[in-house]
Protein backbone atom coordinates (compact mmCIF):
# COMPACT_ATOMS: atom_id res chain seq x y z
CA UNK A 1 0.00 0.00 0.00
CA UNK A 2 0.95 3.85 -1.10
CA UNK A 3 0.45 6.89 1.00
CA UNK A 4 0.51 10.34 -1.19
CA UNK A 5 -0.95 13.47 0.59
CA UNK A 6 -2.93 11.47 3.27
CA UNK A 7 -4.90 9.04 0.64
CA UNK A 8 -4.00 5.05 0.43
CA UNK A 9 -3.26 3.84 -3.37
CA UNK A 10 -3.43 0.15 -3.77
CA UNK A 11 -2.35 -2.11 -6.76
CA UNK A 12 -5.27 -3.04 -9.03
CA UNK A 13 -4.44 -7.00 -7.63
CA UNK A 14 -5.42 -6.00 -4.65
CA UNK A 15 -8.65 -4.01 -5.82
CA UNK A 16 -9.80 -6.53 -7.56
CA UNK A 17 -9.91 -9.36 -4.57
CA UNK A 18 -11.80 -6.65 -2.37
CA UNK A 19 -13.92 -5.99 -4.90
CA UNK A 20 -14.50 -8.90 -7.58
CA UNK A 21 -13.76 -6.98 -10.41
CA UNK A 22 -11.24 -7.67 -13.00
CA UNK A 23 -7.77 -6.04 -13.23
CA UNK A 24 -8.04 -4.66 -16.75
CA UNK A 25 -11.71 -3.72 -15.53
CA UNK A 26 -10.26 -1.68 -12.77
CA UNK A 27 -7.24 0.00 -14.84
CA UNK A 28 -10.38 1.39 -17.38
CA UNK A 29 -12.40 2.75 -14.73
CA UNK A 30 -9.53 5.11 -13.91
CA UNK A 31 -8.31 5.93 -17.05
CA UNK A 32 -12.06 6.90 -17.21
CA UNK A 33 -11.54 8.91 -14.24
CA UNK A 34 -14.65 7.13 -12.04
CA UNK A 35 -12.29 6.09 -9.37
CA UNK A 36 -8.90 7.69 -9.02
CA UNK A 37 -5.91 6.38 -9.89
CA UNK A 38 -2.43 7.19 -11.16
CA UNK A 39 -0.02 5.07 -13.33
CA UNK A 40 3.15 3.91 -12.01
CA UNK A 41 5.60 2.72 -14.65
CA UNK A 42 3.29 -0.03 -16.14
CA UNK A 43 0.95 -0.74 -13.50
CA UNK A 44 -1.66 1.26 -11.42
CA UNK A 45 -2.22 2.87 -8.45
CA UNK A 46 -6.07 2.61 -7.23
CA UNK A 47 -7.04 4.92 -4.30
CA UNK A 48 -8.60 2.44 -2.11
CA UNK A 49 -11.87 4.42 -0.76
CA UNK A 50 -12.17 5.96 -4.43
CA UNK A 51 -12.99 1.92 -5.95
CA UNK A 52 -14.75 1.08 -2.25
CA UNK A 53 -17.22 3.83 -2.76
CA UNK A 54 -17.33 3.01 -6.74
CA UNK A 55 -18.31 -0.63 -6.15
CA UNK A 56 -20.92 0.37 -3.22
CA UNK A 57 -22.44 2.78 -5.34
CA UNK A 58 -22.93 0.47 -8.62
CA UNK A 59 -23.76 -3.07 -6.83
CA UNK A 60 -26.88 -4.51 -5.12
CA UNK A 61 -26.98 -4.43 -1.61
CA UNK A 62 -26.02 -8.32 -1.41
CA UNK A 63 -22.62 -7.56 -3.32
CA UNK A 64 -22.05 -4.56 -0.81
CA UNK A 65 -21.79 -6.90 1.98
CA UNK A 66 -19.29 -9.09 0.02
CA UNK A 67 -17.05 -6.17 -0.30
CA UNK A 68 -16.86 -5.39 3.50
CA UNK A 69 -16.55 -9.29 3.92
CA UNK A 70 -13.44 -9.28 1.66
CA UNK A 71 -11.87 -6.15 2.66
CA UNK A 72 -11.87 -6.92 6.13
CA UNK A 73 -10.50 -10.85 5.45
CA UNK A 74 -7.94 -9.05 3.32
CA UNK A 75 -6.96 -6.68 6.43
CA UNK A 76 -6.69 -9.79 8.86
CA UNK A 77 -4.28 -11.19 6.27
CA UNK A 78 -6.40 -13.73 5.12
CA UNK A 79 -6.48 -14.73 1.24
CA UNK A 80 -9.77 -15.40 -0.12
CA UNK A 81 -10.81 -17.65 -3.03
CA UNK A 82 -14.45 -18.93 -4.46
CA UNK A 83 -14.66 -22.32 -4.57
CA UNK A 84 -15.93 -24.58 -7.44
CA UNK A 85 -19.04 -25.25 -5.24
CA UNK A 86 -19.27 -21.58 -4.44
CA UNK A 87 -18.01 -21.47 -1.17
CA UNK A 88 -15.83 -18.36 0.09
CA UNK A 89 -12.64 -19.20 2.00
CA UNK A 90 -9.44 -18.32 2.75
CA UNK A 91 -6.62 -20.64 0.85
CA UNK A 92 -4.20 -20.69 3.76
CA UNK A 93 -6.68 -21.39 6.56
CA UNK A 94 -9.48 -23.09 4.94
CA UNK A 95 -11.96 -20.68 7.33
CA UNK A 96 -15.05 -19.44 5.46
CA UNK A 97 -15.70 -15.92 5.05
CA UNK A 98 -18.81 -15.45 6.81
CA UNK A 99 -16.93 -16.96 9.79
CA UNK A 100 -14.07 -14.47 8.79
CA UNK A 101 -16.55 -11.61 8.96
CA UNK A 102 -18.03 -12.22 11.70
CA UNK A 103 -15.11 -12.31 14.67
CA UNK A 104 -12.13 -15.04 13.59
CA UNK A 105 -8.91 -13.84 14.32
CA UNK A 106 -6.34 -13.29 12.08
CA UNK A 107 -4.78 -16.12 9.15
CA UNK A 108 -2.41 -18.14 11.07
CA UNK A 109 -0.53 -18.69 7.09
CA UNK A 110 2.77 -18.48 9.08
Amino acid sequence: MLTIQGKQYITTKIASEITGYGESYIQRLAKQNKVEGMKIGPAWAIEKESIIKYAANTNPPAARLSIKMNLKAIQLGHKMRKAPDGRVHCIYCGESIKNIYEGKPSCKKQ
